[in-house]
């Protein structure tokens, strides 16, 4: 049963991963600091597949776009709701922020989840440069 989901998981990273680093690569062409390279790749991935989720979002098939945020955002959704919001209401979806309202919440946190790796990978691998030189 879990086989089920993880061959599809895995090949969503690789493809991930692939567009992440067509996205530092062409930030290499454009000489963009090795510095900042890896971060800003990660957050233009974030907010572009951010983007893309929240506009497609009622059909079924958002998870393939970027599954960590349609996942990590339908959480912090209903966890809003039960922490700030007032779940007894009719409309519970209006006693809470518009920003952490679907599908508004997908891009917050794309770029949340995504810009953190991306600075984390960024701080590991300056660490490993500056111990080279």
């Amino acid at each position: 049963m879990i086989s089920n989901l993880l061959v599809p998981l895995v090949l969503l990273s690789m493809l991930y991963g692939l567009c992440i680093f067509a996205c530092i690569v062409l930030l290499r062409i454009i000489r963009v600091s090795a510095r900042w390279r890896i971060v800003l790749g990660f957050l233009i991935f974030a907010i572009a597949t951010g983007l893309l989720v929240a506009l497609q979002w009622p059909q079924d098939n958002i998870f393939l776009y970027n599954f960590p945020a349609q996942f990590f955002g339908y959480e912090i959704y209903y966890w809003s709701i039960q922490l700030i919001g007032d779940p007894t209401s009719a409309n519970a979806h209006d006693t809470i922020p518009w920003f952490l309202r679907i599908p508004q919440v997908f891009v917050a946190v794309s770029m949340i989840f995504w810009g953190l790796l991306g600075a984390f990978i960024q701080l590991v691998v300056n660490a490993r440069r500056a111990k080279s030189c």
